[in-house]
């Protein structure tokens, strides 16, 4: 139990109170961490999801394949290497990509810097797809 049954009112305004200072852990987005990084949601809708990635030196995000989602990477910070079906690219910062629905694709840090990115997911229908 956090608070006991006559401090209800109390915890009541200490959450108001954080929720009001712009910078609390009431509003802040959860890091979920990953062993080549870690992701936070900033935003969502239904068939939507906008998160913040950041992938580790060396490090790559495993290979995966969403049939009903496609996904838009913009890169805020370093060079991440793409790998298509049999083809590479590097975008950069400042760069975009699009991966179409049902496409299995491989993202890479080769650097020594973080790769720092914005993903936009949409999706046909509401899902909960964990990872990046």
């Amino acid at each position: 139990m956090i608070a006991g049954p006559r401090r209800g009112t109390e915890l009541q305004w200490a959450i108001e109170a954080l929720r009001l200072d712009e910078g609390s852990a009431a509003i802040a987005p959860v890091r979920v961490h990953r062993p080549w990084g870690w992701y936070q949601t900033i935003g969502n809708g239904q068939k939507y999801r906008v998160m913040r990635v950041v992938i580790h030196p060396h490090r790559s995000v495993s290979s995966l394949e969403f049939q009903r989602c496609k996904k838009e990477w913009i890169v805020v910070g370093g060079t991440a290497k793409l790998v298509v079906r049999d083809a590479e690219c590097f975008i950069r910062t400042n760069e975009h990509v699009q991966i179409p629905f049902g496409i299995a694709w491989l993202l890479e840090n080769t650097g020594s810097t973080a790769v720092e990115l914005v993903e936009v997911r949409s999706c046909t229908v509401e899902e909960d797809e964990t990872g990046v």
